[in-house]
C-alpha cells in the first residue's frame, strides 16, 4: 500500500513502524474473520481492515474525525487479527499510534478529561478503593449513562487491601530455583487482590523467593492503551529503575505479572521507550526477563502437591 505520512515525522521510530505496517497491507481482509469486535458488530469500521484505512488516511491528513474515535475504542488489542495476517501487519503498532493521536486531538474536550481523571484514578489504589465506595452507595439511585454503568459495577467489587502490597520478600519453599519480581498492579491490587496472594502462593512453591517493591507503582500499560503515552513512559520508567535496583543488589531472574495486558506491555517496553534517549536499551534485557506468571509454570514446571500446607503471605 501506498503511504504518505507528513514528512515533519520522519525519524520518529513509532511513524516509522506504522508507516512499514501500512505498507505491508494487502487488504485481503483475513484479520475480519479472527476479530471479536468485527465478528459481533459486523461493520467493517470495526474490523483491523477497516481501522487501518482510517488510521492511514488520518495520518496522512493529520486531522482526527470524530466518527473513526468509537472504532479505534472499541479495539480489544487482543492482536487475534495477526495470528491470520499473511502479510505479518504489526497491527499493533498502528493501533496504539492511533490511539495516542485521538488522544492528542482530544486533550481538552469532555471525553479527554474523563479519560485522564480515569487515568488518574485507577493507577492510584487506594484512590480507587474509595471511589468504588463512594460509587457503590449510590447505586441505588436512578443513574444513566456512563454515571450508571459505573456504579453498577462498582457495585459487583469488592475493594480491599491484600496483604501483597509494599515492600516484601517472601521465601521459596524448600530448594531455591529462581528469584522473581511480582508486578501486584494497579487496578488489580485494589480489586482483585486476592490473584496477587494466590500468585505468591503458587510461585513459592515452585520454589521461587518472591519481591514486591512499593516503589513499582505501575507499569504504564493503562495510560499507554488510553493513548496517554508521556505517562505510560513515566510508570514504565520508574518501574524499570527499580527492577534495575533489585537486579543488581540482591539479583533477579524474572520479572512475573499476572495480568496480560500489563505482561504484553512490559514484554514491548523497550520499543516503547526507545525515543527517550538511553531508556530503550536500559529496558530492552529487563523486558527479556518478563513472564506471564502461565508462562514461568511452563518453564519450571508444577510443585508437587502438598495436602494441608499454606504458604503464610499476611
Amino acid at each position: 500500500m501506498k503511504v504518505s505520512l507528513n514528512p515533519s515525522r520522519e525519524g520518529d521510530a513509532f511513524y516509522a513502524a506504522a508507516q512499514s505496517a501500512f505498507q505491508s497491507c494487502v487488504h485481503c481482509g483475513f484479520c475480519n474473520a479472527t476479530c471479536p469486535t468485527y465478528v459481533v458488530l459486523g461493520d467493517e469500521r470495526d474490523g483491523p481492515r477497516g481501522r487501518i484505512y482510517a488510521m492511514q488516511e488520518m495520518l496522512e491528513t493529520e486531522a482526527v474525525p470524530a466518527a473513526l474515535v468509537p472504532h479505534l475504542d472499541r479495539c480489544l488489542s487482543c492482536l487475534a487479527c495477526k495470528t491470520t495476517c499473511p502479510s505479518g501487519v504489526d497491527y499493533r503498532r498502528l493501533i496504539d499510534l492511533g490511539r495516542t493521536e485521538v488522544a492528542r486531538s482530544r486533550r481538552w474536550s469532555t471525553d479527554g478529561l474523563v479519560r485522564r481523571a480515569l487515568a488518574v484514578l485507577m493507577t492510584r489504589p487506594t484512590l480507587f478503593r474509595l471511589a468504588i465506595v463512594i460509587a457503590r452507595t449510590m447505586a441505588h439511585l436512578p443513574l444513566t449513562g456512563r454515571l450508571g454503568a459505573a456504579t453498577r459495577i462498582a457495585r459487583q467489587a469488592r475493594p480491599h487491601r491484600g496483604p501483597v502490597d509494599g515492600t516484601r520478600v517472601y521465601p521459596a519453599t524448600g530448594r531455591k530455583r529462581a528469584r522473581v519480581a511480582l508486578l501486584t498492579g494497579c487496578v488489580q491490587r485494589a480489586v482483585a487482590a486476592e490473584i496477587n496472594e494466590a500468585t505468591v502462593r503458587l510461585l513459592c512453591r515452585m520454589g521461587c523467593e518472591v519481591v514486591t517493591r512499593e516503589d513499582v507503582r505501575c507499569c504504564g500499560s493503562l495510560d499507554h492503551h488510553l493513548g496517554h503515552e508521556a505517562r505510560a513512559q513515566a510508570f514504565a520508567t520508574e518501574a524499570i529503575a527499580a527492577w534495575r535496583t533489585e537486579q543488581e543488589t540482591n539479583g533477579l531472574d524474572f520479572i512475573v505479572t499476572n495480568t496480560s495486558g500489563c505482561g504484553a506491555h512490559l514484554k514491548d517496553i523497550g520499543f516503547h521507550l526507545q525515543r527517550a534517549e538511553g531508556r530503550g536499551r536500559d529496558s530492552t534485557d529487563l523486558a527479556g526477563i518478563v513472564r506471564d506468571v502461565s508462562e514461568l509454570v511452563t518453564e519450571l514446571g508444577l510443585p508437587e502437591r502438598r495436602i494441608h500446607q499454606e504458604i503464610e503471605v499476611a
